[in-house]
């Protein structure tokens, strides 16, 4: 793929165990490994990807940081937030509390980009029965926070790369758009992405 046009640097969020890192594994390295390991602390990975934008096919660079997701890591988190362009907030479908616990993430990210980035809602862990999110509550929070959704299952890889380029194509189409650094208005989101 030739040079990316654009270079934008996104978070990926969510509590510990919702599959942020798998995810990052399975989307650069096209990798799943049933092992769970804590993320300590970030890390981060690249892959360049063709969108289909308003002004036509373009390259854009993903840097993507995986952030650890326990609440050990809360005080290193913020540092990796500057300068982030676009984020995915990731849940367990089958974990009510990883759901529940997606207004302190944005609050989180917000605190540290500034109100109104763009964000994709990933509900991970598809594949598995027992949900304890249904698709209407996923619709309705995605609807509410002006977010594009999408269910995923890194284990299968459904919609892994799906994902990143819907992030990617979200982040170049806000690029002209200044994301307000101000936490006064963090509860108001763009309405639409």
């Amino acid at each position: 793929m030739n040079d990316a046009s654009y270079i934008y640097k996104v978070c990926v969020v969510g509590n510990g165990g919702v599959g942020k890192t798998s995810a990052v594994r399975r989307y650069s390295e096209g990798v799943f490994t049933e092992e769970y390991q804590v993320t300590v602390g970030v890390q981060h990975s690249t892959q360049t990807i063709q969108i289909d934008g308003s002004d036509g096919l373009t390259n854009v660079k993903i840097i993507c940081w995986d952030l650890g997701g326990q609440d050990k890591f809360k005080f290193v988190r913020p540092m990796f937030y500057r300068s982030a362009r676009g984020l995915v907030l990731m849940f367990d479908v089958t974990s009510r509390a990883s759901f529940e616990a997606l207004p302190k993430w944005i609050k989180e990210a917000e605190d540290g980009i500034g109100s109104g980035v763009p964000m994709v809602l990933a509900a991970n862990k598809f594949d598995l029965p027992d949900h304890e999110v249904s698709l209407d509550e996923l619709q309705e929070f995605a609807q509410q926070i002006g977010a594009e959704y999408v269910v995923t299952s890194v284990k299968t890889g459904d919609n892994v790369n799906n994902m990143f380029k819907m992030l990617g194509t979200v982040v170049y189409e806000a690029r002209t758009l200044e994301v307000a650094t101000s936490s006064a208005n963090s509860s108001v989101r763009r309405a639409a992405i």
